[in-house]
């Protein structure tokens, strides 16, 4: 599942950034309990920063304010789930969403590398 921010937002909501917020609390439970039931993979939070966008010519122009870009990524969960719907479930109760934000959510494939002991990610 990847977290986006709303397409309107140029920066964090007050309470969003950092870990104390209510946001960040919100979603540090639901991170907990994701733990728990045996579901969550890995979870991380990314910097609100442009950081680099690369592509085969070289670096992107990342000038102006891309947090502002519909497809600023927030954080990302890699979680265990049977099917689509399933995954669905997991995410309609993300915390993310409470604060405007979106969560896309999408199966890995063939190529996606795990540690030892996680190989039951192929079909």
């Amino acid at each position: 599942m990847a977290l986006l921010p709303p397409a309107s937002r140029l920066q964090p909501a007050a309470g969003a950034r950092g870990r104390g917020g209510a946001a960040s609390r919100g979603v540090l439970g639901w991170t907990s309990e994701l733990a728990d039931r045996g579901l969550l993979v890995a979870a991380g939070d990314l910097r609100w920063e442009a950081g680099l966008r690369l592509a085969a010519t070289g670096p992107l122009d990342t000038a102006g304010n891309p947090v502002a870009e519909p497809d600023f990524l927030v954080g990302m969960f890699a979680i265990r789930a049977s099917s689509y719907e399933d995954a669905r479930a997991i995410a309609e109760n993300c915390p993310h969403l409470n604060y405007g934000g979106t969560v896309s959510v999408r199966q890995v494939g063939a190529g996606f590398v795990t540690v030892p002991g996680m190989d039951d990610w192929s079909d």
